[in-house]
């Protein structure tokens, strides 16, 4: 796992992905397994941290678990092979200050920071200034209410303590630290003109709240990923682990009256433009009307799954919003609009999306190409991410089907 997370915060630097450390973490063993790491991202960039993480976790069989905690908040978790330990990250984009002398919702901005060049950059790796690394550390610790005895927080005020290049206001408070000095921490942030609290920003946390509160309470796991993949064992494994209902996702359209029309308005035609054709390669050329066809039915559906069991859907809008998967020789491809599209669908509570090395899929399933893998695993992630789901889980079905089925069962998704 530690050549995992290497890898990871190596290949950020090569990219200059504009993120860094709110407090110090060793990256070594066993260090990364105890407590997390704390990373603030500009938030224009959290989807292509988050991408990376798909990248290299696909490339080393390696599952993993976002979980979009709050609007400021996703939570990244890392599962080693042996599921012994596993490493999480705290993932936020704006550094969030409690106290109860300032309002409800202050916050330290990225933008603050970067205007006001208190995030250094070189060579692709970002760092906070120290000053302001050591301040809200105290404010931190105001916040979450940490015990100076604790062996963790003497370590870490050690370590802002023998920081270069602190201001002589900054050292003082790091003397005999108190609530009060956790306090004035707070005071400098502010004095320096770091924080904002706007009552947009609170509408939008609200909203956020809503619309997760509403995604959760679905019940809907949707299961993504290319045939031979595994996706029927899985959902069974999933059904049993949930007492959940099984549901193919292809009955939201299959079953409308519209697309009967669709298909006896259109069948003949299709029929002498492509050949003969079966139900799967029709529904591949007609996907966005299949999509539009089946929101109506697929809210109903997804609707009437609150009141009752957890539901395990087999596929779901994604897949009809790539094309191309019925032919080898066709490269895939993802309807220009797809991002905006899947959020009209209805948002499930969990993603999870199934994947396997090129070999792996290509010795279940000979009618895939290596191409058309690689894109679908792209692809389905992408759509996923766009899809705010509240929880999103990825399993590299290399594993052992014992293994596979032990991280089913020790998962835990809260629904």
């Amino acid at each position: 796992m530690l050549k995992v997370i290497t890898e990871f915060f190596s290949a950020a630097q090569q990219q200059a992905l504009p993120f860094v450390f709110i407090r110090p973490k060793p990256i070594r063993e066993p260090d990364i397994y105890q407590g997390d790491f704390d990373l603030l991202v500009n938030p224009e960039a959290l989807n292509d941290l988050l991408r990376l993480f798909h990248r290299i976790c696909s490339a080393n069989a390696i599952n993993f678990r976002i979980e979009r905690v709050k609007y400021e908040k996703t939570t990244v978790t890392l599962f080693a092979h042996s599921l012994e330990h596993c490493v999480e990250f705290d993932i936020w984009t704006e550094l969030d200050i409690k106290d109860r002398l300032l309002p409800k919702g202050t916050h330290i901005p990225w933008y603050k920071l970067a205007e006001q060049q208190q995030i250094i950059e070189k060579e692709g790796h970002f760092t906070l200034s120290d000053n302001i690394a050591a301040l809200f550390y105290l404010s931190h610790m105001h916040s979450k209410h940490k015990k100076l005895e604790s062996e963790e927080v003497q370590y870490r005020l050690n370590y802002y303590r023998q920081l270069p290049n602190l201001d002589s206001e900054v050292k003082y408070l790091f003397d005999d630290v108190s609530e009060e000095k956790m306090r004035l921490a707070n005071k400098q942030l502010q004095d320096r003109g770091l924080f904002a609290q706007q009552s947009q920003h609170r509408l939008a946390q609200v909203f956020y709240r809503l619309k997760k509160k509403l995604a959760k309470s679905s019940r809907v796991i949707a299961v993504v990923g290319p045939d031979g993949v595994g996706k029927t064992t899985v959902i069974k494994q999933l059904t049993k682990r949930y007492r959940a209902k099984y549901y193919m996702y292809k009955k939201t359209f299959r079953r409308s009256f519209l697309y009967l029309f669709l298909r006896k308005l259109t069948w003949n035609k299709i029929d002498l433009q492509y050949g003969p054709l079966d139900k799967n390669q029709y529904d591949d050329i007609q996907h966005i009307k299949l999509f539009w066809i089946s929101l109506v039915s697929g809210y109903c559906k997804a609707f009437l799954c609150r009141f009752g069991k957890t539901t395990i859907f087999d596929r779901f809008y994604i897949d009809l919003l790539i094309t191309g998967s019925r032919s080898m020789e066709t490269p895939l491809t993802m309807y220009p609009t797809s991002r905006e599209l899947i959020k009209k669908a209805p948002t499930p509570s969990c993603i999870v999306q199934l994947d396997a090395p090129e070999a792996t899929i290509l010795g279940r399933k000979e009618e895939l190409s290596v191409q058309h893998i690689q894109q679908f695993r792209e692809m389905y992630f992408e759509l996923s991410i766009a899809s705010n789901t509240p929880t999103y889980v990825y399993i590299n079905t290399y594993h052992s089907l014992e293994k596979t089925f032990e991280f089913i069962d020790k998962l835990d998704l809260k629904l």
